[in-house]
């Protein structure tokens, strides 16, 4: 399944270093939400090899800030 977003979406991930390959539907790029709060604050489970300047730390866990990863998530619950 390929995702749409919003094109001021992907204008604000000015950061993405996969070349939004989120988009193509795999998956497998994208790091697991385990929890959101008020669809603005995703607490995710990070791929060991992740290499995401939206992954940010908070305590022993770690939060996604990610433009398109939210969308995705608030879109499809993917």
């Amino acid at each position: 399944m390929k995702f749409k977003v919003n094109d001021e979406t992907i204008k604000a991930t000015t950061k993405c270093k996969k070349n939004f390959s989120c988009l193509n539907g795999e998956g497998d790029c994208m790091c697991e939400v385990e929890s959101c709060v008020n669809e603005t604050i995703f607490f995710v489970k990070c791929q060991k090899d992740s290499n995401c300047s939206y992954k940010q730390y908070f305590g022993t866990g770690t939060y996604c800030t990610c433009p398109v990863r939210k969308e995705i998530y608030n879109k499809h619950s993917k």
